[in-house]
């Protein structure tokens, strides 16, 4: 049996996608590698209109793809693109079946919980988070959640509105 080698964690934003990736990749002696931490050293210190926070969100999927790719293993976390709903925002997936020995863990949480959680959350303003309607960012968690996983090899459901049990979440990405 091949162990697990790459860890790609989805689900709608907020749904806990970072906080689940940062507790597991220590349990799976994976490195962890989340597109945010690339964004948010390209905002840093700047003001960022909408076309300006494309070309960084692009720079930085393309710069989380070459660490990945570089990588002999690791947890990977982004809001991945979904062309079903728009091919301009997300991180491309399309090179992710390439990855050997791959385990999709999706996030579910209610599309209600993940906008309460994404409005609260303090971002940089270069996300444009102030400028979103509270009642638009439901109706686009809804139709991001309606889409399921990824579907990118195994996929590991996890309940990310309970308390997280994470040696059971590693154990089932383990066995899948």
């Amino acid at each position: 049996m091949q162990s697990v080698r790459f860890v790609v964690v989805s689900g709608v934003p907020a749904s806990g996608k970072s906080t689940l990736a940062s507790r597991i990749a220590p349990l799976l002696g994976l490195e962890l590698i989340d597109k945010d931490d690339y964004l948010e050293s390209a905002f840093a210190g700047r003001t960022v209109g909408l076309d300006e926070r494309q070309r960084l969100s692009r720079q930085a999927d393309h710069m989380m793809r070459k660490k990945v790719e570089l990588s002999s293993g690791a947890v990977l976390v982004s809001h991945w693109q979904r062309p079903e709903i728009s091919t301009t925002s997300g991180t491309p997936t399309g090179w992710l079946a390439a990855l050997p020995n791959v385990v999709e863990a999706h996030c579910r949480c209610s599309a209600p919980t993940a906008a309460r959680r994404f409005l609260e959350r303090d971002r940089q303003a270069g996300h444009g988070d102030a400028a979103k309607d509270p009642a638009t960012i439901v109706e686009q968690f809804h139709a991001l959640a309606d889409l399921g996983p990824l579907g990118i090899g195994p996929v590991v459901e996890v309940d990310t509105e309970a308390e997280l049990d994470v040696v059971s979440v590693v154990k089932a990405i383990t066995r899948a």
